[in-house]
């Protein structure tokens, strides 16, 4: 089922409507804790017979419907792998592993609704890009995905699972902070001197505020390509490179020269930003009245001192 979403991070696609079978959603399924569904087939057999499901009948398949939708980063064709475990405070719940047209693995707790990870399929076999479109199995702990391009990836299909992230890693990150802070610091800063009023200020920030909506519009795409042209010249640009890289330096592997080489148009970002920004405050906190042109902050910009 298709859909659309919209987050303030990362989190685009379409709605999902997962309706497996009522043994693992509804309230009665708790009777029955070994429902589980580890394959497309229930088992290497693909007997597709489930011998402990008790509430799915002849009588009953006719009043299934679905329980819950959740918002995935693409569409989904798989059938759900189903799991019993217990998490971390002993509490025993059903999971649900699939993968989506973005190139995600999802795992999902099916009593709360809520995601326990969600990992790229790329950052699992190295090679940006990579869909999954098929359903996942699970034997003895592993979850077995296969990609597209003919790869059949082992998972340890543990509670939880983190990213690694290095300690070099957690610099990069930093150090892009701080530059994209300085970058549209100095911008606004330039924008709040050819101001008089917040009102004004709401209006002439529009521009500024545009380029950050374009850098977040594009993550999704940078996700499902983080190697691809769009996230390579992304990684370029002043405005967005701050947002941008440090996505693709998590998702995949990124060559040191382009990292290197971001981080200096960024500092010339910066370096060129707050020369703009210096030479209209210090003629902009001077004048009073009317709100600039854009021909005028030119003149202040070429005749400050």
């Amino acid at each position: 089922m298709r859909g659309g979403a919209l987050t303030h991070g990362v989190a685009f696609g379409a709605v999902v409507a997962v309706a497996l079978a009522a043994s693992v959603w509804s309230p009665g399924a708790k009777e029955h804790p070994l429902a589980t569904w580890p394959m497309i087939g229930h088992d290497v057999e693909n007997s597709r017979s489930q011998p402990d499901e008790g509430l799915i009948k002849r009588s009953t398949v006719d009043r299934l419907s679905p329980a819950w939708t959740f918002v995935t980063g693409g569409d989904v064709s798989a059938t759900p792998a189903v799991d019993v475990e217990q998490d971390e405070s002993g509490r025993t719940r059903t999971v649900v592993y699939f993968p989506d047209w973005g190139g995600n693995l999802w795992k999902l707790d099916a009593d709360s609704k809520q995601v326990v990870w969600t990992r790229l399929i790329g950052s699992y076999n190295g090679i940006a890009g990579s869909i999954s479109r098929t359903s996942p199995a699970l034997h003895d702990g592993m979850l077995y995905v296969g990609d597209l391009r003919g790869n059949m990836m082992g998972i340890d299909a543990a509670p939880i699972q983190f990213p690694s992230i290095s300690f070099s890693l957690v610099v990069l990150l930093v150090v892009f902070f701080l530059l994209g802070y300085t970058f549209y610091a100095a911008l606004f800063a330039a924008v709040g001197a050819m101001v008089n009023s917040e009102q004004e200020a709401q209006q002439a920030q529009l521009p500024i505020v545009m380029l950050l909506i374009i850098s977040i519009m594009f993550l999704q795409p940078v996700l499902n390509a983080p190697d691809g042209k769009l996230a390579n010249l992304l990684t370029w640009l002043p405005f967005s490179s701050p947002i941008v890289m440090p996505l693709r330096m998590s998702a995949v592997s990124v060559p040191a020269w382009e990292v290197a080489a971001s981080i200096f148009a960024l500092a010339a970002g910066c370096y060129i930003a707050v020369w703009i920004a210096a030479r209209i405050y210090r003629t902009g906190l001077l004048m009073y009245g009317k709100r600039p042109t854009m021909f005028e902050v030119a003149r202040w910009v070429r005749e400050a001192r």
